[in-house]
């Protein structure tokens, strides 16, 4: 199992892309519209012990920020959105771990256990696997993603 806990995603979800998976997911065009827009719009204040700061930065050619921020309601249709697409891309070119009942004739097998920006990746290698192989593998797994 590899697990890996990626920073920062929320922050990287491009607003126009956002707004195509949630389309293609079944949203109105309106809500999807809107969802981009306030991406796009969106102000950054920067926070710290002594307080809020006053000014803001914005989104512009030279300053391309992206992404709704971990804390905002509407981030998590758009995460999903993203991810849903990586873990079918994931299954069909990663071998994912396989775990048999002692007669064989059940058989799971999984690839990804996922919590948000989290993951825990799943492999399985015969009991023969070169350090090597198990190593590449695992490496790839990780490049992959």
């Amino acid at each position: 199992m590899l697990d890996l806990d990626a920073s920062e995603c929320f922050d990287r979800m491009v607003g126009v892309l956002v707004s195509i998976i949630n389309r293609c997911r079944g949203s109105t065009p309106e809500a999807a519209a809107c969802q981009a827009e306030v991406v796009h719009n969106m102000r950054h204040f920067v926070k710290i012990k002594g307080g809020v700061s006053h000014n803001h930065i914005k989104r512009s050619q030279s300053l391309k920020f992206e992404g709704n921020g971990q804390g905002s309601a509407g981030s998590m249709p758009g995460w999903h959105g993203h991810t849903e697409i990586m873990h079918d891309v994931y299954k069909q070119m990663m071998p994912g771990c396989t775990i048999e009942s002692p007669d064989s004739r059940i058989a799971l097998t999984q690839w990804l256990l996922s919590f948000v920006d989290d993951k825990k990746m799943f492999l399985s290698f015969q009991s023969d696997a070169s350090h090597e192989h198990i190593l590449n593998t695992s490496r790839l797994c990780l490049q992959t993603w």
